[in-house]
Parts: structure tokens; sequence; C-alpha cells
């Protein structure tokens, strides 16, 4: 009988809650102290999903550690103009920045060429930072976007942390 109120209760809840957010009751939570998920999350109880809030910008940490050269010494990440790889050019101070463990502003994401990530898989993702004028590397600025701030560097989504439950906006809707 304990485990029949129980789930009824269960239910119960989830119903309110379902209610209040459809007819747009209770706050959204700051994404910028939103707890770590995937983009996705589905509850073992429930089949309604649950998608991140989008937030404006948030910042990203470099982890490059899962590469094998990367893992003896501190590596940095290229920045490319657009959403594909290419080897040789960037945006960003070759060498100089963004390292392994800097902190980058994560502007936008969208998708674009595909890459191996450390596991292997392939992934189009892609996250758009903001590369400050002081990290451009020289002569970047003719080919490179304007922002407010500094210029647009994409960097594969794998090679960041801490954009885990956010949901960045559409590099679409910031470069027009």
């Amino acid at each position: 009988m304990y485990s029949l109120r129980r789930a009824i209760a269960g239910t119960a809840v989830v119903v309110l809650l379902l209610t209040a957010c459809s007819r747009g009751g209770g706050e959204q939570p700051d994404a910028s102290s939103t707890a770590a998920s995937s983009p996705l999350v589905t509850s073992s109880s429930t089949t309604a999903a649950v998608r991140p809030t989008p937030v404006p910008f948030f910042t990203g940490k470099v982890s490059l550690t899962d590469l094998p050269d990367c893992a003896k010494v501190r590596c940095w990440l290229p920045t490319q103009f657009t959403t594909k790889l290419v080897n040789d050019v960037s945006v960003s101070r070759q060498g100089i920045w963004p390292m392994e463990g800097d902190a980058v502003r994560v502007l936008c994401q969208t998708v674009g060429g595909s890459y191996q990530n450390p596991a292997g898989q392939t992934v189009s993702n892609w996250y758009g930072i903001l590369v400050p004028t002081d990290k451009l590397e020289p002569g970047a600025d003719k080919q490179a976007t304007k922002v407010t701030g500094g210029y647009l560097g994409y960097v594969g989504i794998s090679w960041l942390t801490g954009g885990e439950g956010k949901l960045a906006p559409d590099c679409k809707t910031l470069v027009k």
C-alpha cells in the first residue's frame, strides 16, 4: 500500500509541474547555475523531454588532455574562420591562446564540417567563441568576422567543457 501511495504522490507532482510549466508558471532556473547534464534529458518516470534554457553566452574551458600529445604538454586549440578544420590558419594567436585549461566565452553554436572527437566519433557540432582583439592572429582581422569585444572563431564542441546542459544561440543569429 505504501508504494502505491508513493507512486500516486509522485505522479501528482509530475502532473502539477507539467501543468505549471505549460501555463508559463514557475521560474526558469538561471542557466549559469544549472547542473551539468546532457543537452536533452528525459526522466525515467516520464517521457517528457527537458531542453536546456537558451543562454546568450557562457564560459567554457579548453579541454585537450584526451588527445595523446596534449596529455604530455599544454596544447593550443586553433580557432577556425569557418566551421571546418583548416590546418595552419587560425583566428587566434598560434601557440598562445586559447591553450589547455583557458577559459573562453562561447557566443553561439552551429553545425558544420565533420571532425573526429577524442573518442574517434564523427562530430559536426561547433561553438563560436569570442577571440579578443589582443588574442587575434596578426592579419586575421581581414578575414575574421567582427563581433562585439573582438572576433568570432569556431572550435569543435568536443574540445570545450562547460556547455553541458546549456544551449547557446544559433551562430546564424549572431552572424548576418
